[in-house]
């Protein structure tokens, strides 16, 4: 069974006392989370702002409703799941927010956290680089989502589903139009 999808003892423990009401038991998972879902959301919305507000919204309402979440929830993609839908949210709301920041090239380094993207980020040229950076920035909300997940949070595809909460079938259909999509852009 792929290591992401179980529940390490610590966080089993952690989540019991959370569910609980044992504030160190939110205090684990936001300083064990909150870098990770940051990167993740900048990959999604443009504005810092309201990822860092999502963020609080994420973990406020995870203690609000701590005793109606699952007890065998998988945090990492649970967290991040609430967090895409968050800033979809705000997408539909706020056209602006509707694509990848134009800082991209900028914060390259800290999104490309991989092993394979960081071969990548090696191998591609500079000027392929600015190209790709421009690709990823045309693509919708949603290709931008599952390609975030997929390749630079190394989620599988059945995690982005759940992430995105979308059937697996869409998820392999968006990365496919997102691919072959930036392959185009590209040629």
């Amino acid at each position: 069974m792929n290591a992401q999808l179980q529940i390490s003892e610590e966080e089993l423990t952690y989540w019991t006392l959370l569910k609980e009401g044992e504030q160190s038991g939110l205090r684990f998972f936001y300083e064990k989370y909150v870098d990770d879902l940051f990167s993740f959301g900048m990959g999604i919305a443009k504005c810092e702002h309201q990822v860092k507000d999502a963020i609080q919204e994420v973990f406020l309402d995870l203690w609000k409703y701590r005793n109606k979440i699952n007890s065998s929830v998988l945090v990492k993609a649970y967290l991040y799941k609430c967090l895409a839908n968050k800033l979809f949210k705000l997408a539909k709301v706020d056209k602006k927010n509707k694509s990848v920041h134009s800082d991209y090239m900028e914060d390259w380094e800290l999104l490309v956290e991989s092993s394979e993207s960081k071969l990548i980020n090696i191998q591609i040229e500079s000027h392929l680089k600015e190209k790709l950076v421009k690709a990823i920035e045309s693509l919708p909300d949603r290709q931008k989502a599952v390609i975030n997940c997929l390749f630079f949070e190394d989620f599988s595809y059945e995690e982005t589903s759940q992430i995105m909460n979308i059937n697996l079938r869409s998820t392999y259909t968006l990365a496919w139009k997102a691919v072959g999509s930036l392959k185009k852009y590209l040629s």
